[in-house]
């Protein structure tokens, strides 16, 4: 299926995010097969425009929030200040970076297509500077 086809399927408003987990190919001596350490990368794509991606960064770090905001969320004892410095963790790792490129003022749907640990991260839990979950200001949807 191609990109173009794939955005006349997204509403007016939304945007689908993609983020892939790979492994870098060190570029530095082609001759040896060295890979670099796993990250994470978003790919935005949204009704109308090119598609648009960034670096989220390490995927040992991204999955570490995930791991703590998954058990914070899941204990019965947590503090909800617990739970507000996960979320506002997630948000800054993988929230924060996508706004640009969502069209944060006009894109009010986020289909999210996660890989790797992202895939249990509860991205709807991410809560912005305001102190506002993710899904008090954006549907949020996965595939």
């Amino acid at each position: 299926m191609t990109s173009e086809r794939v955005q006349a399927a997204i509403a007016p408003g939304a945007a689908l995010v993609e983020i892939a987990w790979y492994k870098p190919f060190e570029v530095a001596n082609p001759a040896e097969r060295v890979w670099g350490e796993p990250r994470y990368v978003a790919y935005v794509l949204r009704r109308e425009g090119e598609p648009s991606w960034v670096d989220l960064g390490p995927a040992a770090a991204v999955d570490l929030i995930i791991k703590n905001a998954r058990a914070a969320f899941s204990s019965p004892a947590a503090s909800s200040s617990r739970y507000r410095a996960s979320g506002q963790a997630l948000y800054q790792v993988l929230v924060a970076p996508l706004l640009p490129l969502i069209g944060s003022s006009n894109a009010r749907t986020v289909i999210f297509s996660p890989d790797g640990a992202i895939n249990l991260a509860p991205l709807s839990a991410a809560v912005d500077e305001q102190g506002r979950y993710l899904l008090e200001t954006h549907g949020v949807h996965y595939v």
